[in-house]
């Protein structure tokens, strides 16, 4: 029956008997029937977009398929569970898996899911950028097709490849393999494919100065029609960068501004936090090429958006789950159900797999219009959320460009803050008083950043081991200092407060600024500093009301010394004596589950 529902896309009703199926065969000690039922609910789980829950089905029954000696099973939940690593963008984690099937794929003669893996695996490959290998793959994956005589995933084969060349710049090799892709996919009436192959082709075109601009168009309304946001993103981004490129900026940055609001749609549907920034990876670029225009043509107005932007880009996850930590449970549930809904929905439509050869259980793929109902339906949801939130529900109210003038607002005058954020590989940043604001651009290289803040971490790190020389510190000293030099000192004239209010970006987020050396003192001499994730973070912080309620009086106080940290448990037991009413954790006691238990109730935690 479960099989059923399933199959008639009622996965909620199905998954409540997968649930009592479960219940029975544990019950009888069925353990193998037991492991099938959690690798078939974890692929509903995975095309629910709940990519954790479904990796925990599929690793429990792994492991029983393994004990089992039960190698078919065991390579498709390989192969299953690599996928969604692939999805969340956890690439090392998703190879070791793609490898695995493989080789057991390979024993088994399951040619179709040996050639699948090794598509899989070929995209793994070229995201760790190491190409030769992944061409090979690709070819690997290719052969199995052909010897499956299957046409739809021997097109999908040449959209990857098409992306392999256009990526590595052999841009007429690329809209060679994407033409032939475009025929093949129309031939089998697959529009949303059909769009992904021609935007390659017109991507290549613009960028040489060809007016394409009515393809890309094109491009952009079929991606539209068939759900697929990101590639119409990329569609109206290369129309921007076109006409950026070609002295009419303000036709740019239309067509730019258009790409990050509709990636800002598309990220709406997204299914949890570790999707965000897997749905971000590689797609960040739309972003910065939208922050980069604004800030060339550099108007105060235009100042203003970039910033908006930047902080769209950096923080709009965290801001949503901290301005919505008590929602309703039911409103929770509504969104819960309707974004699963969606993600199966989107699976379904975007999927190039057969479903007699990969999975039985795949739900039957719905009409793209009653796919637009169920988009409707859930942003009226995420509506009525927000409005029992009271936060802004219109686009108008969320496109104000607030952010600016609340933070000056916010700023007293001997505060500033220092928003850094990356341009194309370049370090920039917004400098804000409760004044004034200036962006300081391309001052370093994030390259040269990440190579410092390696050295950094070897220096002390081998201080830990080793100890303190005079040498180890003096090397360190000088990184300091380069570090000084290159990602502060660009931005310190002007500065005459004396308390620094710092969102790092990328690697600066490990490094300490407060450490930084200019030759004669540290910055920490010179300035008291704050550190948080994003000017609108630090804003909502600064500007929330203090809770008064009981529950969020108490101070938790944990230390366990351990190598590195000895005097830890002396310092919490200090603070102990100066906060009396604290709940104080020290040595043995200070376990996580102690944590877990006081964590909900605590206020300050040290």
């Amino acid at each position: 029956l479960a099989n059923v529902l399933s199959l008639q896309n009622q996965v909620e009703e199905a998954l409540q008997r997968f649930t009592l199926a479960r219940k029975a065969f544990m019950a009888q000690g069925v353990t193998p029937y037991v492991a099938m039922l959690d690798s078939n609910v974890g692929f509903l789980r995975y095309i629910s977009g709940e990519h954790n829950a479904a990796l925990h089905l599929m690793a429990q029954a792994r492991q029983e398929f393994v004990r089992r000696n039960m190698e078919v099973e065991t390579a498709k939940c390989e192969a299953d569970m690599a996928d969604v690593y692939r999805d969340l963008n956890l690439f090392p984690e998703a190879l070791e898996r793609y490898q695995c099937a493989i080789a057991l794929f390979e024993r088994l003669s399951l040619s179709y899911e040996l050639a699948r893996a090794e598509h899989g695996h070929a995209e793994i490959l070229f995201a760790l950028e190491r190409v030769e290998e992944a061409f090979a793959a690709l070819e690997r994956a290719e052969r199995g097709f052909l010897q499956q005589k299957n046409k739809i995933q021997l097109a999908g084969i040449l959209i990857t490849r098409a992306r392999f060349l256009r990526y590595v710049g052999n841009n007429e090799s690329a809209c060679q393999v994407a033409g032939k892709a475009l025929r093949a996919l129309r031939k089998q009436n697959l529009g949303g494919w059909a769009a992904e192959a021609a935007y390659i082709i017109y991507d290549v075109l613009l960028e040489g100065g060809e007016n394409k601009v009515r393809a890309m168009q094109t491009v952009k309304r079929t991606a539209l029609q068939y759900h697929r946001r990101w590639l119409a993103s990329r569609a109206e981004n290369a129309l921007g960068n076109y006409f950026t490129h070609n002295h009419s900026l303000a036709k740019g940055i239309k067509h730019l501004r258009s790409a990050v609001e509709i990636l800002d749609e598309a990220r709406t549907t997204l299914p949890s936090e570790e999707m965000h920034s897997g749905y971000l990876r590689g797609k960040l670029y739309l972003y910065e090429d939208l922050i980069s225009a604004l800030l060339e043509r550099g108007s105060r107005g235009d100042i203003i958006e970039a910033l908006e932007w930047t902080e769209q880009s950096k923080s709009r996850l965290m801001l949503e789950r901290m301005r919505n930590p008590d929602q309703k449970q039911e409103v929770n549930d509504t969104l819960q159900r309707l974004r699963a809904k969606l993600n199966r929905a989107y699976f379904q439509i975007h999927s190039l797999e057969e479903d007699a050869l990969h999975r039985p259980l795949r739900p039957e793929t719905p009409p793209l219009e009653s796919l637009k109902s169920l988009e409707k339906e859930y942003r009226s949801a995420l509506r009525e959320r927000d409005m029992l939130a009271g936060f802004p529900t219109s686009e108008a109210e969320k496109h104000e460009n607030k952010t600016l003038s609340q933070v000056q607002s916010a700023l007293k005058p001997n505060e500033t803050l220092i928003e850094y954020f990356a341009l194309h590989g370049e370090l920039c940043a917004f400098v804000i008083t409760s004044k004034n604001v200036r962006v300081e651009r391309n001052f370093a290289s994030l390259q040269e950043i990440a190579y410092l803040a390696r050295r950094l971490r070897y220096h002390l790190q081998r201080c830990e081991i080793v100890g303190a020389t005079r040498a180890s510190e003096m090397a360190t000293r000088s990184i300091l200092q380069t570090l000084y030099e290159k990602v502060f000192k660009p931005l310190e004239e002007g500065i005459v407060s004396d308390h620094l209010i710092i969102a790092p970006h990328g690697v600066l987020h490990g490094l300490p600024f407060s450490a930084f050396f200019d030759g004669e003192s540290y910055l920490i001499d010179k300035y008291e500093t704050l550190y948080t994730p994003s000017a609108a973070i630090w804003l909502s912080h600064v500007v929330r009301p203090v809770d008064s309620t009981p529950r969020h009086k108490q101070v938790l106080l944990m230390g366990i010394s351990a190598p590195g940290i000895e005097q830890a448990q002396v310092e919490v037991e200090a603070l102990g004596h100066l906060l009396p009413d604290s709940h104080l954790f020290l040595g043995e006691q200070a376990t996580t589950q102690a944590f877990l238990q006081e964590v909900e109730s605590s206020r300050w935690i040290h």
